[in-house]
């Protein structure tokens, strides 16, 4: 049988620490770990799953995965971190983790992937096997082949495709919806304008809009930081600015929902679209309304549920026949969902929760 545990939010590195050994003991039996093996518990493995922030809904699908492999396997004890979409805290974290000696193993998706090779290093040193999920860990955030010891598999969408898909969205939006705006004026909603992945799919969404065969012009950036009021909040001060803007597009359906809402007290529904990240369930009913333009595709429940199998199986000492997984490749419709969209999806994460 699986079991799930959590640590708690808003913890300084000593308390998180402490935090880790209570969760390690509850229950009780054998915390000695047996990295590489059994989990000294009657065969249980012990995994660390260090979210990227456990109040965001696209991570607790993320977690939903990764706890659909551990009932799978049926004898696997899931403890889950909340990141909070820092790279420092899940640096402490992890090095906590590792010096309580009660884990076997760890899934990873890195809000920093440089940040943390320190402490995947030190699990290196201690045959503590890691997969990366969501972006890669090091410092080359293109590809999912391992960049760190001990790091023994990638299982992510890759950002800068995803960057690439939002500004082509942006584009056909532009000559689709707003073919005499000259030039079609864009405002862009990123997670964090420091986050490692966003500034990675900023980069990329740049590339596309500035090699445009129309004129299109950013006329407006901030910061949603995946919350659907701050990025409401974001959009009201967008519009304000940039009352003719005629596309916004954000870099999470949490944060075009948040938009959508400012868009509507604002009385211009329809007249500006709205592109998201992530095809959520309120963003794909979205798009199939015609209330927004497009959202582009992620796969979260897959994520956790795939590197989490990938690294039961390694310390099950079975086969793992595919250690680089970009979920783009499992997508049954592309990189996309517009209102062209006819195959049939089912998203996996929810805006609302």
């Amino acid at each position: 049988m699986s079991t799930r545990k959590r640590s708690l939010l808003g913890l300084g590195a000593l308390a998180v620490s402490a935090g880790l050994v209570l969760s390690g003991c509850a229950g009780g039996g054998d915390t000695g770990g047996d990295a590489g093996g059994d989990g000294g518990n009657d065969g249980a493995l012990r995994i660390g799953v260090l979210a990227l922030a456990t109040a965001n809904t696209y991570a607790a699908a993320n977690i939903e995965g990764a706890e659909m492999a551990a009932e799978a396997d049926g004898n696997v004890e899931l403890t889950i971190f909340d990141g909070e979409f820092s790279g420092a805290t899940q640096l402490a974290q992890l090095q906590d983790a590792i010096a309580t000696g009660q884990y076997d193993g760890f899934v990873i998706f890195p809000n920093d992937g440089v940040a943390i090779i320190p402490a995947v290093e030190e699990a290196a040193a201690e045959g503590l096997p890691i997969v990366a999920a969501y972006a890669p860990i090091g410092p080359d955030i293109t590809t999912a082949t391992p960049q760190v010891d001990g790091v023994i598999g990638t299982v992510f969408h890759p950002d800068k495709v995803m960057g690439a898909a939002n500004g082509e969205l942006v584009v056909q939006a532009c000559k689709e919806e707003h073919s005499d705006a000259n030039p079609c004026k864009v405002a862009y909603i990123s997670g964090g304008n420091t986050v490692l992945f966003e500034i990675a799919k900023r980069e990329a969404f740049d590339e596309v809009i500035k090699a445009a065969d129309i004129p299109i012009e950013v006329v407006a950036s901030q910061e949603g930081n995946y919350l659907i009021d701050a990025s409401r909040t974001a959009a009201e001060n967008i519009l304000q600015a940039n009352p003719d803007v005629n596309v916004i597009a954000a870099t999470g359906d949490q944060m075009t929902y948040g938009v959508a809402q400012a868009v509507e007290d604002a009385g211009k529904t329809g007249t500006i679209s709205l592109i998201g990240m992530g095809a959520a369930v309120e963003g794909v009913a979205a798009v199939k309304d015609g209330t927004w333009f497009g959202t582009t595709l992620f796969l979260p429940q897959d994520e956790g549920r795939i590197a989490t199998e990938m690294l039961i199986k390694t310390l099950r000492g079975e086969t793992v026949e595919q250690t680089e997984v970009n979920l783009i490749d499992l997508s049954p419709i592309g990189a996309s969902f517009t209102r062209d969209t006819t195959e049939d999806f089912t998203p996996q994460w929810t805006v609302l929760g």
